[in-house]
């Protein structure tokens, strides 16, 4: 009985700090609208097929993130999928590559994969 009462006193302390963290950001609002821009890309691309991972863990930051972050990630998507519909000729897909490549190259999200993908 003794050692339940210490356990739930320990995990009460351990869980504050892990709780308090969780409201936190863990991206910079430049982090976080670069791999937003990204992933964005890697949609229109179909390029990943981890894509809804991704997805939930930006939008779990997006929570965290101030609404300015929020609304400039958001309007980068819209850019983002703007330009991947407007582009028809093969210079345009070929520049909207180059995007999407310039987009993921330092990406902590797509580490290791190719961002030079078809589009």
């Amino acid at each position: 009985m003794r050692f339940a009462e210490i356990a739930a006193a320990v995990a009460a302390i351990v869980a504050i700090p892990v709780a308090m963290d969780i409201e936190k950001p863990t991206m910079s609002a430049d982090q976080f609208i670069y791999e937003v821009r990204c992933v964005a890309y890697a949609d229109v691309a179909r390029a990943n097929d981890d894509l809804g991972v991704l997805k939930m863990r930006l939008n779990a930051e997006a929570e965290r993130q101030p609404e300015t972050a929020a609304r400039d990630a958001e309007a980068a998507v819209e850019a983002v999928a703007q330009r991947a519909v407007a582009a028809r000729s093969p210079a345009e897909l070929q520049q909207v590559r180059a995007e999407r490549a310039e987009a993921c190259a330092g990406s902590q999200m797509f580490a290791g994969a190719d961002a030079g993908e078809n589009v």
